[in-house]
């Protein structure tokens, strides 16, 4: 008959001097899933980042085996001797900071000191300080022990490791007759909270100092400039047919030139000479441009000036729009002793008040390539704290990697435009992968979380997203290790 099993992460955090504990540390780990994990129903699984970590970029080192997989992890197990370890941005050494995390967290820390004695070769005399310095930071705390050989750390860790594990209710054990799960708010140092607070992107300020969107300004009055200089003669009377600036392209250049007080001489500023064109069959019906180099100059640049325009409208747009909204970061959170899955969750708001996926702000079409799935992710989904987990979906992320195209040819600028639209909501519904649905003068969202451990905290599968400021929120939870459904309500902080 199959088992449920509950697997625990141990995090290994030692300085380089530390390699004899390191190993002991896993026997004892494999010693306790022979002999009392298969009793207990549990398994752990230990992790270091000389086997666990990978290349990646676009951050701080330590940060990056945060999220690799420090803040995942249990609880560790930490060894000091000679060496503190390399300073990081927050903390004295990376060792002190997955300490320190994982604490703030409320999770299980195994801290040791060996008093073994010390080797010359080991000695440097501001490690070993920064070492004692830490020790008598925890001395009244009760979370660290001392050992002189590898034997008396091997007991006492394998002593302190049955002691924890003992102390938690398994599997095998009697249920709770009532369940432990809730929804809660998450304040902005990534922690549940009670009350939590909706904020605002702010993405409209921050456009304003972005590199991108000054350089894009620059470019845009260099164009005009450019523009504006080059002076043709002729009236178009080529045998060709005229090619012109539509009149709703005029429009929006005019506007911008006024919006932004750029003076340019309208009456010669769209006149392109005897530009003209010819039909094609090559180009499927297109059009090839027949006229002098400046005349074609000329063209090209307006068009370039009319893409850099609609693109800075549309982020100007969107960011807007954007900031016009609410958002709110929820997490489902474990206050049992015991894991618990298959659970459902359902949502309820007052109608219309939630922002359904499909009212999102939508970028605008030439823009829209840029918000891909990390970009769209990046706005919509928190990111994990020691505190909070990540909400993980092997559908959602098997999708994530489906993309449409076209196979065998180049598309043309409009199957371009779909194709990148189809992408940008592919990408959404990978984020809000809710069932919507309405009751009454009710809003309903729903969805499953198929398993958490007891004691943790995951984040709902996106931010979610507010019209208008909900005062509170209603929520009922079904799962397979509770009788009843578990109902509450969270009361929304307002400024």
């Amino acid at each position: 008959m199959p088992k449920v099993v509950t697997k625990y992460d141990l995090l290994i955090s030692c300085p380089s001097d530390v390699m004899d504990e390191i190993d002991i540390i896993r026997e004892t780990i494999d010693e306790y899933n022979r002999r009392d994990g298969e009793k207990n129903n549990t398994v752990i699984t230990t992790k270091h980042w000389s086997k666990d970590s990978y290349p990646q970029s676009g951050g701080r080192p330590q940060e990056l085996l945060n999220k690799q997989f420090v803040l995942d992890c249990d609880f560790v197990v930490a060894v000091f001797w000679t060496r503190f370890g390399t300073p990081t941005e927050k903390y004295g050494s990376g060792t002190e900071e997955e300490i320190e995390e994982l604490i703030k967290s409320g999770k299980q820390v195994f801290l040791y000191f060996s008093d073994q004695p010390i080797k010359p070769s080991l000695y440097d005399s501001s490690q070993y300080k920064k070492v004692i310095e830490f020790r008598e930071k925890y001395k009244d705390r009760g979370i660290y022990d001392i050992y002189e050989t590898s034997q008396e750390f091997e007991k006492k860790f394998s002593n302190h490791l049955k002691q924890y594990f003992d102390s938690i209710p398994h599997e095998k054990q009697e249920k709770p007759q009532k369940g432990q799960l809730v929804i809660q708010g998450v304040d902005g140092n990534g922690k549940p909270t009670d009350r939590p607070k909706l904020f605002r992107t702010q993405l409209g300020t921050q456009l304003l100092n972005l590199e991108f969107f000054k350089q894009d300004k620059e470019e845009i009055l260099s164009l005009f400039e450019k523009i504006d200089n080059i002076r043709l003669s002729g009236i178009n009377k080529s045998y060709h047919e005229a090619i012109e600036i539509p009149e709703k392209n005029k429009k929006i250049l005019c506007d911008y030139a006024s919006d932004h007080n750029i003076n340019i001489n309208m009456g010669e500023f769209f006149h392109l000479g005897n530009l003209g064109g010819v039909k094609n069959i090559m180009t499927l019906g297109g059009y090839s441009v027949k006229g002098t180099e400046e005349e074609k100059r000329k063209y090209l640049l307006i068009q370039n000036l009319l893409t850099a325009v609609n693109k800075l409208e549309d982020y100007i747009n969107y960011f807007s729009n954007m900031d016009s909204k609410y958002f709110l970061k929820l997490c489902l959170s474990n206050q049992g002793t015991r894991p618990d899955e298959d659970i459902e969750v359902r949502l309820l708001f007052e109608k219309d008040v939630l922002c359904k996926k499909e009212e999102l702000p939508f970028p605008g079409i030439d823009i829209i390539k840029g918000f891909d799935g990390e970009a769209l992710s990046g706005i919509y989904k928190a990111k994990k704290s020691v505190s909070v987990r990540e909400y993980e979906n092997m559908i959602t992320s098997f999708d994530h990697g489906l993309k449409y195209t076209i196979e065998g040819r180049t598309p043309t600028y409009e199957e371009q435009e779909e194709i990148n639209r189809k992408n940008y909501f592919q990408e959404i519904n990978n984020i809000f992968i809710y069932d919507y649905y309405s009751e009454g003068d009710m809003d309903i969202i729903c969805y499953t979380q198929n398993y958490i451990k007891h004691n943790t905290n995951i984040y709902l599968p996106s931010k979610l997203v507010f019209n208008s400021p909900p005062d509170k929120i209603r929520y009922e939870i079904r799962s397979k290790n509770s009788p009843e459904i578990m109902k509450g309500e969270i009361d929304i902080k307002s400024d």
